[in-house]
């Protein structure tokens, strides 16, 4: 069977992608492998620092799954949170930034988000990445957004590798055929990995090409009789048959 694979991940750290990497997401997609760019950010803010975002990838997932930038077309995933939410916040003096769906703020005012949620009564939940924190919707993950991103293209997780590096990035993984953790990586997200780069970021990204990393897996695809349930870890896999390797 031939694979198509899609890509989807961590390529760039504290700004816009390197041109290195750049001209190995157009080499991907110039060779017909579709490249997503999933990410936790705002998508305003992603475009504001990276001009063009949208031009140099197959699809755009921002906010942690909850916004789909696709064709053009940008639409949001989820219901947004509600704006009860962002008034107590600030009302407390909270710096929030407001998404089309989320809210973000820093991480250590992670236990004034969780009183606010506990004192509204809202279905909210709470997803660090790193020194930020988020508020989605209950049930959004950067997985369900890849997911929905990948149906749109007409591609199966099956046929995906996806590849990150935080606390927000597991259930990305879980969700795409080759889960991978780049060398920077949160050590949960390592140990939950299929496969860990000998670097970091962008650079690792680059250094694992499709065709090595395509060649990593031997576990069945759909048509030789793999699971396509979502209930059923990737294809017929267990959580304790999930094996870190080296890129």
């Amino acid at each position: 069977m031939q694979w198509r694979w899609t890509w989807t991940g961590r390529i760039a750290c504290g700004g816009p992608p390197g041109e290195e990497v750049l001209a190995a997401v157009r080499d991907a997609r110039a060779g017909g492998i579709r490249v997503l760019l999933v990410s936790g950010r705002i998508l305003a803010e992603l475009e504001a620092e990276f001009p063009g975002l949208a031009g140099e990838f197959d699809a755009v997932v921002a906010e942690n799954g909850a916004v789909l930038a696709l064709s053009g077309v940008v639409r949001p995933l989820a219901r947004p949170v509600d704006p009860q939410l962002l008034r107590w916040l600030t009302e407390r003096g909270v710096a929030v930034r407001r998404g089309m769906v989320i809210l973000a703020l820093q991480a250590s005012a992670a236990h004034l988000a969780l009183d606010a949620v506990q004192d509204l009564r809202l279905d909210a939940q709470l997803v660090r990445n790193r020194g930020e924190l988020m508020v989605l919707p209950a049930g959004v993950t950067k997985g369900g957004g890849l997911v929905d991103a990948l149906s749109e293209l007409g591609v199966s997780p099956h046929s995906a590798i996806a590849v990150g590096d935080a606390e927000n990035d597991h259930a990305l993984l879980e969700a795409a055929e080759l889960g991978v953790a780049v060398s920077n990586a949160v050590d949960s997200l390592v140990a939950h990995a299929d496969l860990v780069l000998p670097a970091p970021n962008g650079v690792g990204w680059r250094r694992c090409s499709p065709a090595r990393c395509s060649a990593a897996p031997s576990w069945p695809s759909p048509a030789a009789g793999g699971s396509t349930s979502e209930s059923t870890a990737r294809a017929g896999r267990s959580p304790s048959q999930r094996r870190r390797r080296p890129c």
